[in-house]
């Protein structure tokens, strides 16, 4: 409770940061602040999210650890896509902690105003 995104990824990995972070909700310039403090050395951002929001980048930290920060879309992902689906599929990856919100179809404005607000995870819809 009451810690950064980054601090978590800190935690959770003993203080080494993640070797792979993906920015996929188009919100970069709240994630890829708290990726870029919490990549491992040699570590890639992968971003897929697309948004017309400019997010700023310390790329003294880039060089420092060897970083690597990698523009791709989704549907071509230069080799990034199938990997991530296999990170899923194998249970590696759980992208369940990203869903903020499962709503039926009758509450679809509700979901939208939610995504809207981009205050959490993903919102889905039950149909």
């Amino acid at each position: 409770a009451g810690k950064t995104p980054a601090e978590v990824v800190l935690d959770l990995t003993h203080g080494e940061g993640a070797d792979m972070q993906v920015e996929a909700a188009g919100a970069a310039p709240f994630t890829v602040p708290e990726m870029e403090r919490s990549l491992a050395v040699q570590g890639k951002i992968i971003y897929l999210g697309r948004s017309d929001a400019s997010a700023p980048m310390h790329f003294d930290s880039l060089v420092t650890g060897a970083g690597h920060v990698i523009g791709a879309r989704g549907h071509s992902g230069y080799g990034i896509f199938h990997s991530i689906i296999r990170l899923v599929s194998s249970g590696r990856l759980d992208l369940r902690q990203m869903v903020a919100a499962i709503l039926p179809f009758e509450s679809v404005i509700e979901a939208i105003k939610l995504s809207s607000d981009r205050n959490g995870g993903k919102v889905l819809v039950k149909i």
